[in-house]
């Protein structure tokens, strides 16, 4: 576990860590690579005295740069599940099996699933540049990350209407100074009321499209929402009980010249030489699908640039 970035005269020159029931300290020769993720990298850089100046002192940290951007800004996606139970038995509820496990060892199976095994794109707001609703497809229950999911073996298919416009500004702060504490993480879903119209604009879609003909002999009862769920209001209420992260986050530690960016065009963090941050925190913006191409690029850039600097 990592504990501090140390900084002598403006250049980060090792880094604190914890392992083996020890701290330890390593000294960098050239630079630093800081890829802690949307959510580390911002606290990291915070309990090294990088970061709000006012939120650092606040916390008995001494600051070694004032950073006001660090942990602010994040951005990500959320989705919320629609649910059909299925009259065959051929969901992923079926994957415990003997036979399933068997066949998993040769890659085959339904544990071989990458659960979201379908998708698409649509725009709701006709104004908008790009895409503001995502529609993820799983052959079984998922609902709440599967925490809310039942467990009585039956079969059922989802479908996740997903918001990847957000409008809403939030944070990564830290709780106390403690590294090994978790940061405090607001995601301020709804601050936008607009967002709500996306999602409720979702539901009635994913409700057509399960209602199509070509399922017909495999959807069952609507499981969630509900028959009994109807109007907009009370589609607003079961989306602020089912709503979850995709694991979408970025912006913490943003790329760019303005007051609140975190790191210049090369990934290093303004004011502090020797070091560079290379995950998805350093998007200025989220980008209306899935986070994992552009992550892979942002680590391979970071990769050429070590190269040739």
């Amino acid at each position: 576990m990592v504990l501090k970035i140390i900084v002598t005269d403006g250049r980060a020159t090792g880094v604190t860590f914890f392992a083996y029931g020890k701290e330890h300290t390593v000294n960098a020769r050239k630079e630093i690579i800081l890829s802690g993720g949307t959510i580390n990298s911002p606290q990291i850089l915070m309990t090294s005295g990088i970061g709000p100046k006012d939120h650092l002192k606040e916390h008995g940290i001494a600051v070694v740069h004032d950073l006001p951007g660090v942990g602010q800004d994040l951005q990500d996606h959320f989705m919320m599940p629609v649910v059909y139970t299925c009259t065959k038995p051929i969901s992923l509820s079926q994957a415990g099996s003997k036979e399933q496990a068997e066949l998993y060892a040769k890659g085959k199976g339904m544990l071989s699933s990458n659960i979201a095994e379908a998708g698409g794109f649509l725009k709701i707001d006709p104004k908008s540049p790009d895409p503001d609703l995502q529609f993820h497809f799983s052959p079984g229950y998922f609902i709440l990350d599967g925490a809310g999911n039942p467990t009585d073996g039956s079969d059922a298919f989802t479908i996740m209407p997903s918001l990847v416009q957000s409008k809403g500004t939030r944070s990564v702060t830290l709780a106390p100074a403690d590294p090994s504490t978790k940061p405090l993480i607001n995601h301020n879903i709804f601050q936008n009321e607009k967002d709500y119209d996306v999602l409720i604009a979702g539901v009635k879609i994913a409700r057509k499209i399960i209602a199509a003909s070509a399922l017909d002999e495999l959807r069952g009862k609507e499981y969630l929402p509900g028959s009994a769920v109807q109007t907009d209001e009370e589609i607003k209420a079961y989306i602020n009980k089912y709503i979850q992260t995709i694991y979408h986050p970025v912006g913490t530690c943003k790329m760019g010249s303005d007051d609140m960016a975190v790191v210049d065009h090369k990934l290093r963090v303004h004011g502090i030489a020797g070091l560079r941050v290379a995950d998805a925190s350093i998007m200025p913006t989220i980008m209306n699908a899935n986070t994992n191409a552009p992550s892979i690029m942002i680590g391979e850039k970071c990769a050429d640039m070590i190269r040739t600097a």
